[in-house]
This record gives C-alpha cells, structure tokens and sequence, in this order.
C-alpha cells in the first residue's frame, strides 16, 4: 500500500510526526551501519546522543493517554498485540534462530528465555515502551497531575542514568545480577522522561513560543558539547537531559503545528517505523557476521547494497495482508 492510500485511510493522521519518525528511522539505520563505537566515532556518538530519546518522545506523544487510564488492561494488551507485541516476538525469535547458529553449544530453551530477557541488540526498545506505558498507567491512575508525574520521571530517570553510566563508581552496577541487568538493559527506566515529555507536550503544546525554544537549544546543544569535550561526567548527565528535553520539546510543537515541510518518501519510513525498526538490523549484520573487511569502502557499498535489497523486499511484502500485521505491526 502505498503513502496517497494510507492518508486517505486515516486523514487525521499527523504527516510532520511521519516525517519526524522517518529521519529517526533514517539516524537509526545509520547509527547501526557506522562502524566504530560512540566513543570513537564523533558521527555515531552524535546521532546517540539525542535518536533515541526523541523516538522514545514521539511514541509518548502517539499514545492515548486518557484512553489507557480509563480502559482496563486487557483492552491495552488487545490494542498493542497485534500492532507491538507479535511482531516483536518474531522478530525476537527469528534473530535468536541466527544467534544460535552462530554457538558452538546451544541450549534452546535457555537461550530463548535469555533472549526474552536481554532482546538482541535494537529489540529492547519494545519491552522498554511497554514498561513505560505501564509506568505512566500506574501513575496517571494513581490520580498523580501530568506535573507530578513529570517530576517523578525525571527523578527516576537522573538517577538511573547515574547508575548505568557508573558516574560516582558503584560497584553493584557491575554485578550479574539479572534483576539489575534487566532493569539497566532491558527496561531502561533513564529514558522514562522523555516518554511522559512526549504526553505533556500533546497535552500543552500551544503554550510553547518555538523561538525561545529556538534559542535554549542552541545554548543546551553548545553546553552539552562542551561538557562532552572536557569529559565531565556529572555535568554531561545534567545537559544531556536539559538538551534532550529542550529539543523533543522543540520538534514535537512544531511538529504538532505542522511546521515541517512534506517529504513523502521519509513520511513513508515513518508510516513503516515500526517495521523497519524491527529487521533492517538483519541485512546489517549479516555483512559484520560474514564478511571481513579490509577496505572500509567496500564494507560500506555492501550495507549499501544490503540495505537496498531489504527496502525492496520490505515494499514488496508490504502489499500482503499477513506480512503487513505479523511482521510490521500494520493494519
């Protein structure tokens, strides 16, 4: 299906969100191809800097808040089963079928639950938007304003990224602990804010003036830059989040007011996110898997190319009903 017929199916849809997913999407599969790690390569640490938190955002702001406090918890597993939660679990399976191959001494059912446990490398962000949308449920249901919850997000998530990034050395972040490692791998709860941002900002987005807007982003981008440079860990927490959260805040109002230009074929990534999201990770690391390169070059023609294949192949089963609902989570 292409985009003209999606639009006309859903005409309230919001296009400058799509296309706000699509260039995620677009810094996703590029941070996935860089080779490097984000210490090491300035590009990909820079694209990690903010991708995440600004998709994480946007899937906030998607979400029916009302709806998900007044209906019950079977309707909420009923409206993300088919849409999250099943082609997730393919996903889940299907890049587990790969890893296996890959040992030399495989225990299916262990590694399996491991595998739900600590998804592979992209796929924990599915288990991380259910934890959130089940957080922010407890609390919004708990009669707690958006403003409470918003403080407590915040709280939640500063102190969980000290642990993660170890700021002050404790020595329990290092345990194998599969409680601990669940929580810091999987669930991720340092990005919690930014997911209850994204609600607020559906909730009062009017309020916002984008020019001084404009200009706290400048300054919060230039600080965090700084404090990166000098290698100020404390300091590199605090703006992280004020840039972060000044720039979801930025694109979500202008984006909620339309203010971004229309490009189809980037509305048309956001349309697939999810899709994409879930296997344009496979061709990746079939070339890291399979192939030894010595020239950089060429490692980067052969993603090209992968990648190529893979948007071919997606369109194509695209047009299919049951690959549509099962491995992209459309309707």
């Amino acid at each position: 299906m292409n985009l003209n017929n999606e639009r006309k199916i859903n005409e309230q849809r919001s296009y400058s969100i799509d296309l706000v997913k699509g260039v995620l999407i677009i810094l996703v599969i590029i941070g996935h191809v860089l080779l490097g790690s984000i210490e090491s390569n300035s590009i990909k640490g820079f694209i990690y800097s903010f991708h995440m938190p600004v998709f994480i955002a946007v899937s906030g702001y998607l979400l029916n808040y009302r709806w998900l406090l007044d209906v019950g918890f079977k309707q909420v597993f009923i409206k993300y089963k088919n849409r999250i939660i099943i082609p997730w679990m393919i996903a889940l399976f299907v890049y587990f079928l790969f890893h296996q191959v890959q040992r030399d001494q495989a225990q299916f059912i262990d590694d399996i639950l491991r595998e739900m446990l600590f998804p592979f490398y992209h796929l924990w962000f599915i288990p991380g938007f259910i934890s959130w949308l089940l957080m922010v449920r407890y609390l919004g249901r708990s009669k707690l304003l958006m403003s409470n919850i918003f403080i407590i997000s915040l709280l939640l998530s500063l102190v969980t990224y000290i642990f993660v990034k170890n700021i002050f050395s404790l020595s329990f972040i290092h345990s194998e602990n599969m409680l601990i490692r669940f929580i810091h791998e999987t669930i991720r709860p340092y990005y919690f804010v930014f997911f209850v941002l994204g609600i607020c900002i559906k909730e009062i987005k009017s309020r916002f003036e984008t020019i001084r807007l404009y200009n706290i982003l400048i300054v919060s981008l230039v600080t965090y830059i700084v404090c990166v440079a000098t290698s100020d860990r404390i300091a590199i927490a605090i703006f992280y989040y004020l840039f972060n959260l000044t720039l979801i805040t930025f694109v979500l109002v202008k984006a909620a007011r339309d203010s971004f230009p229309s490009a189809r074929w980037i509305e048309w990534l956001g349309v697939n996110s999810m899709g994409v999201y879930l296997w344009h990770v496979f061709p990746i690391i079939i070339i890291k898997y399979y192939f030894v390169f010595d020239n950089i070059i060429l490692y980067y023609i052969l993603n090209l190319i992968s990648l190529s294949s893979f948007f071919i192949m997606y369109y194509f089963l695209n047009r299919f009903e049951i690959s549509r609902r099962l491995l992209f989570g459309l309707n």
